[in-house]
């Protein structure tokens, strides 16, 4: 129990550091600019939002990368609730930056917004990059509201979501070569490594991972039984399943590689207790591509990214349990109880 206390908080610790120590070389750089006042302070808080809407946008990665040591330190459900909060404040970052950069230097160069604007495209360097990967973050949100609103398809969701790495590569060039904070080595040092950490965690726990269990488990598609009039079960098989670390109430994120099928990635909850001879999935079809899972042809390869979640044993807090499940929802319990 104090364990499980112990890593949200030294997390939580972790971001208050970093938010202290971009807080600390920003004040070192542009301090002399806040205290100055006017237009002046207008472009040190333009950094400022610049520098922590980067930070964020960084945590968002390591967040919703499926992490394995963060997930286990705070749980997959909280994760995805932080990420949620997380853009948001990012978001809010991101929009003041060139807010704040263009009414305080236009100010000073006594420019309208619109000369201003030109001259940032025209003579500051890979600031015409950056104003893309705005656009596009700024596009990413709308669109993701008028996706959650109408209920639309997930696949539409993911895809969007692509847009958020182009922004990325976008604003870094013109963060490390145009951002006054990160002449300061100090600086240019820890955005470095940084960066390092983030994309080094988010393409081993969600690119490498999966594909190095592809090529150790060699996990394919043994049979597909129906269940229910609106349920079917699928069966994965693979090599040495016995040392596939899978605990029962786990899910796993599953990818088909057959013609129509490799495109989508959908989470799925372990429907048996692990047993060494094959993983069983049982789904619902409620939607278009769950309803298609009973034409998937037998054999088919699998890339599965996981296991996830911490509804296991291992995070009870007591040895007696009341399961409570209804629907599809039972599949996790089933799993549990044997």
């Amino acid at each position: 129990m104090q364990q499980k206390k112990f890593y949200p908080l030294l997390f939580s610790l972790l971001i208050i550091a970093n938010l202290a120590y971009i807080a600390y070389f920003w004040l070192h750089t542009s301090g002399p600019a806040l205290l100055a006042g006017g237009n002046a302070a207008l472009i040190a808080l333009g950094r400022a939002s610049g520098l922590y809407g980067a930070f964020l946008i960084l945590l968002q990665f390591l967040l919703i990368g499926r992490i394995k040591w963060l997930e286990v330190w705070i749980g997959l459900d909280k994760l995805s609730r932080l990420h949620h909060y997380n853009g948001l404040l990012a978001i809010i970052f991101i929009i003041l930056h060139p807010l704040l950069l263009l009414v305080g230097y236009a100010a000073v160069h006594n420019y309208t917004f619109t000369r201003q604007l030109i001259d940032f495209v025209l003579h500051w360097e890979n600031v015409a990059q950056a104003i893309i990967g705005f656009l596009l973050l700024i596009g990413v949100v709308i669109i993701s509201l008028h996706i959650v609103r109408q209920k639309l398809p997930y696949e539409n969701w993911y895809f969007t979501h692509l847009l958020t790495y182009a922004a990325v590569i976008l604003a870094f060039g013109h963060q490390l070569n145009v951002g006054t904070d990160l002449q300061y080595p100090p600086a240019a040092i820890y955005w470095w490594l940084l960066y390092v950490f983030v994309f080094g965690n988010f393409i081993l726990f969600r690119f490498c991972q999966p594909l190095y269990q592809l090529w150790r488990r060699r996990f394919y598609v043994a049979a597909i039984t129906r269940e229910t009039a609106d349920a079917i079960s699928i069966y994965i098989k693979g090599k040495n399943l016995t040392r596939f670390k899978i605990a029962a109430g786990q899910f796993i994120i599953v990818r088909f590689l057959a013609k129509n099928y490799f495109w989508q990635a959908h989470p799925f909850s372990l429907s048996c207790a692990p047993n060494g001879r094959y993983l069983r999935l049982t789904i619902k079809q409620s939607g278009d591509f769950t309803r298609s899972l009973e034409n998937l042809p037998v054999n088919t390869k699998a890339l599965i990214d996981g296991p996830h979640g911490v509804f296991t044993a291992r995070f009870a807090r007591r040895k007696k349990f009341l399961f409570i499940a209804g629907g599809v929802g039972i599949t996790p319990v089933f799993s549990l109880i044997e």
